[in-house]
């Protein structure tokens, strides 16, 4: 099985493919860059020290904030796993108010919570899903775009058994440039990101049940097993 990871993967993950027998290539189709000036920041600051709801929903928004000698005065909701745990780390356990495992679903806890207003540390591609909705409900929506997102596409020449997707704008990038035969099975970190493949290609489009890259790695492995297994 040969297998492309668009973004880049732990080495124990990638050597969780290896013992599988597979062969995995691993190619960057985004960078992301902080774009906070001297203002921004500040601003930040001064919010870390008021009462606020805050929104994450991508590990780059929060290791991209800038640090604070004291936890923030906050609730925070954010997107599951990855984003979770960075956020946990970064500003405390107990300040974590609900997370979900998509935008739609994050929009939810928020709204079943009471909440008027929310900031939304977010990049400059973020979607449109969570602002929408949690306007729909009258929830005043503050974005503070703390990085941008730049599309690096490549041509490739192999022809893939399978790809992995972390994010929509990988796949925006590498369908600038690609198009893999219909046999090639493509596997998303998560329900966005599988609508946005879905909007690229008619092939056949497996889903993590939880956003986070060492659970796409298993559901990747565990779809090929059972295709063996069925031979």
């Amino acid at each position: 099985m040969q297998i492309l990871s668009t973004a880049p993967l732990d080495e124990s993950l990638i050597n969780k493919v290896k013992e599988a027998g597979m062969h995995i290539d691993v190619l960057n189709f985004i960078e992301t860059i902080p774009i906070l000036n001297e203002k921004t920041i500040q601003l930040i600051i001064q919010l870390y020290s008021e009462q606020h709801t805050a929104i994450f929903t991508s590990v780059n928004a929060v290791q991209y904030l800038p640090e604070y000698n004291a936890q923030p005065n906050w609730k925070i909701y954010c997107i599951g796993h990855a984003t979770r745990k960075a956020a946990a780390n970064k500003f405390g356990e107990n300040l974590i108010a609900g997370t979900a495992d998509n935008a739609a679903k994050l929009a939810d806890e928020i709204i079943k919570g009471g909440i008027k207003t929310i900031l939304f540390f977010c990049g400059d591609k973020r979607r449109d899903e969570l602002s929408e909705k949690l306007g729909e409900a009258n929830i005043k929506v503050k974005e503070l775009v703390v990085y941008a997102t730049i599309l690096k596409p490549q041509k490739v020449n192999e022809k893939y058994d399978g790809i992995l997707f972390f994010s929509p704008s990988a796949v925006e990038s590498f369908s600038s440039m690609n198009q893999q035969p219909a046999t090639t099975k493509l596997f998303a970190i998560g329900s966005t990101t599988a609508g946005a493949i879905e909007n690229m290609t008619n092939n056949e489009v497996i889903t993590s049940p939880v956003p986070d890259k060492k659970e796409l790695i298993a559901t990747m492995l565990s779809y090929y097993e059972s295709v063996l297994n069925s031979k």
